[in-house]
């Protein structure tokens, strides 16, 4: 088990509970410095990069099941590495994701994001705003 700092969509607890299938989990509010948030090209969902400054999210502790359904969540185009001594965060596999367009949960389309995510959680397949 262990803790993910969450920085995007997985802040709200809908979408956590529907990527981990089960509603008891632990997340509370987190702050790391040296990060910073950025829109995904073409997506309303977030990548983490290096940067100035401080980052608002949250500490999502997981267990290894978690963990495989988070991985299947962010699949390929994400990558899990460590940011501190007990605290992973997902990060862009390359650089094509990444944009210099802000991003913030309070601007975000939650409505729109769960209906892709039921669907991508359904079927696989994610429906790119592309």
């Amino acid at each position: 088990m262990s803790y993910i700092f969450v920085y995007g969509t997985l802040q709200d607890p809908d979408v956590v509970k529907l990527v981990l299938g089960h509603d008891e989990f632990d997340l509370s509010p987190h702050k790391i410095n040296h990060y910073r948030v950025v829109r995904a090209r073409g997506e309303d969902f977030p990548v983490l990069i290096s940067g100035k400054g401080e980052t608002k999210g949250a500490l999502l502790y997981v267990t290894e099941k978690d963990l495989e359904r988070l991985k299947f969540y962010e699949g390929d185009e994400f990558i899990l590495k460590d940011i501190s001594d007990s605290i992973c965060a997902f990060f862009p596999s390359d650089d094509s994701l990444i944009t210099n367009e802000p991003w913030t949960l309070e601007g975000w389309n939650k409505e729109a994001f769960l209906k892709k995510l039921k669907h991508f959680l359904d079927t696989g397949e994610w429906v790119s705003d592309r």
